[in-house]
């Protein structure tokens, strides 16, 4: 094979050796991508593994030890990673025998994602190819993807690769981060807990959750909604198991009540409560209600501050903060409504929310604070509400805008929570739900309520 013989007499100070090797390295690739039997019999040679071995380390050092790698030794580096990867591709025996170049692998990415490195066109390429062998190394593998997610759910953030792939502001390249990802952590659910308990898991997590920001609101179909779809599902998995309030809670920090991954995580958890049945809903039966009623409590707390200023302003976090507990709102409805064809005692997110946390009063005083702090649309234009106090000469007062959905989504689920159910009923109203609703059929185009609705 004249591949092997290339292999072993390259010389990187004869340029023809080296370009000689690189067209042999590219015809091989298409080949082995086109023929899986092929990949087989070309991997039960041990000189071409030997050969390989020798050229993985050789190439990686000619690029990490130049400030700027030249030109031929990317290419190499290119047509080595492509070659490998397809050699590798569903073929396990050569999986497991290419693993050993992993650090290589890893020390290239580790370089390649750097400030000036990325500077560099043909180093991203690389980049993609890079992460691409990496992802067919492992691929339903379950060994071998283990091992190499225990190593990374362990390196500090300024080696981690995941993270620092992840930063990149490139489309395609978050998504062949995203499906390394999902190929490492496949069926495995340690592999997903590891992802949530570990420090390491949880900066990727943020990291990756910040990129899912940029890509969300893309126009299916694009590049961007592809890899929005394929971290959406790295994290089914994670949701699967009942994880997604851990790794919330995991995010929290002193004095910030909602940050912008926790938001981004939460639409997520969104999506996923009301696009699928969930077979596991237990899981989230105390933990969903408990988030719901920490956010609105701190949203409350956040309300009733803001009307004590002067003039009234809210704090600078409350819009973020509200559309945390909407989303709340709106999984703690998706969950009560599977619920709402099992027997009462049976309803354990409805028991959660009633008994447990007292969802039933603090909406109720959310929506009573909400109602102060907002004002109405009346006619297309803002009205303080009555209940408000009045603002000072030349304050425009409060936008509803930064508020959508607040009132309506609370509205709605103390609809469900009330739903045929006598003693929330009861309570609504020792608690001054009623009047609550009331306040809500009013002429206010931001409000949810009007009273043709309420008389339905």
């Amino acid at each position: 094979m004249t591949l092997v013989a290339s292999l072993s007499t390259l010389d990187f100070q004869n340029e023809e050796t080296v370009a000689t090797l690189i067209r042999e390295l590219d015809d091989a690739a298409k080949l082995l991508a086109k023929d899986p039997g092929e990949r087989v019999n070309i991997g039960k040679g041990k000189e071409l593994w030997d050969g390989l071995y020798r050229l993985w380390p050789r190439v990686a050092q000619r690029c990490l030890e130049a400030s700027q790698p030249g030109q031929l030794d990317v290419e190499l580096l290119c047509s080595t990673a492509r070659f490998t990867r397809n050699l590798v591709a569903g073929t396990p025996t050569n999986q497991a025998a290419a693993f050993r170049v992993e650090p290589q692998i890893r020390s290239l990415i580790h370089y390649f994602t750097s400030f000036m490195m990325l500077q560099i066109p043909s180093v991203v390429s690389a980049l993609h190819l890079l992460l691409q062998t990496l992802s067919n190394v492992i691929t339903d593998n379950s060994e071998l993807s283990s091992s190499l997610w225990r190593d990374y759910m362990a390196i500090p953030d300024d080696r981690n690769i995941l993270i620092r792939s992840l930063s990149v502001d490139d489309v395609k390249m978050s998504t062949t981060c995203f499906v390394l990802m999902l190929n490492a952590t496949r069926d495995n659910p340690d592999s997903c807990n590891l992802f949530v308990q570990s420090k390491a898991g949880q900066r990727v997590a943020v990291t990756l959750l910040n990129r899912v920001a940029v890509l969300i609101d893309a126009p299916e179909g694009s590049p961007e909604a592809t890899a929005c779809d394929i971290a959406y599902q790295f994290m089914k998995p994670i949701f699967d198991l009942g994880l997604a309030v851990t790794l919330f809670d995991a995010f929290r920090i002193e004095d910030e009540p909602m940050l912008p991954h926790q938001r981004i995580l939460l639409k997520l958890l969104d999506g996923y409560f009301h696009n699928r049945t969930v077979k596991r809903s237990t899981e989230y039966a105390q933990g969903i209600p408990r988030l719901y009623a920490s956010l609105t409590t701190d949203m409350l707390a956040s309300i009733k501050r803001s009307l004590a200023a002067e003039p009234i302003v809210p704090e600078s976090h409350l819009p973020a903060l509200a559309e945390g507990v909407v989303l709340a709102a709106q999984c703690s409805q998706a969950l009560l409504l599977q619920e709402s064809e099992m027997p009462l005692d049976d309803r354990l997110t409805l028991r959660c929310m009633v008994k447990e946390v007292g969802s039933i009063e603090l909406t109720v005083d959310t929506l009573k604070s909400l109602d102060i702090l907002l004002p109405r649309l009346q006619f297309g234009k803002a009205v303080p509400s009555p209940m408000a106090k009045p603002h000072v000469d030349g304050d425009e007062g409060i936008d509803p805008a930064a508020f959508p959905y607040v009132k309506r989504d609370l509205l709605r689920l103390l609809g469900t929570l009330s739903y045929e159910n006598k003693d929330v009923q009861d309570r609504m109203r020792a608690c001054g739900g009623i009047e609550v609703v009331m306040n809500h059929c009013v002429v206010d185009e931001s409000n949810p309520c009007t009273s043709i609705s309420l008389g339905r």
